[in-house]
């Protein structure tokens, strides 16, 4: 296989696996299907489904419900925070974030006019 510069590529180059990636709470490995993670733009982190059903508990030993598993950010409430979250993190250069808010865009969620540009 050759690049555009004619720079060749060897097999092993081109077929090799992407890094597997671990969920920052459980350590366990992230699923490959999007239902089984979920993004949270507070901290740009991806949770597996078991840390995102589990219960988050403050410094007292008490469950705190909206909250984000991994930085305990409350959650917003508006579609107006997701929104501005996800500009945050798209400044931040998060390629996770802009793949989301495309998908957004495309299929007309959380608040985002539906525009397949």
């Amino acid at each position: 296989m050759y690049l555009e510069n004619d720079e060749k590529i060897s097999d092993e180059e081109l077929f090799k696996q992407p890094p597997a990636e671990d969920c920052p709470i459980c350590f366990l490995l992230l699923p490959t299907l999007d239902t089984g993670r979920k993004y949270y733009a507070c901290c740009g982190k991806e949770i597996c489904c078991g840390c995102v059903y589990a219960p988050v508990y403050d410094n007292q030993g008490r469950i705190v419900k909206r909250t984000c598993p991994f930085c305990r950010a409350p959650m917003p409430i508006s579609d107006e925070g997701v929104v501005e979250r996800f500009k945050k993190r798209i400044e931040a250069d998060d390629p996770i974030a802009i793949c989301n808010q495309g998908r957004q865009y495309a299929s007309g969620l959380d608040g985002f006019k539906q525009d397949y540009t």
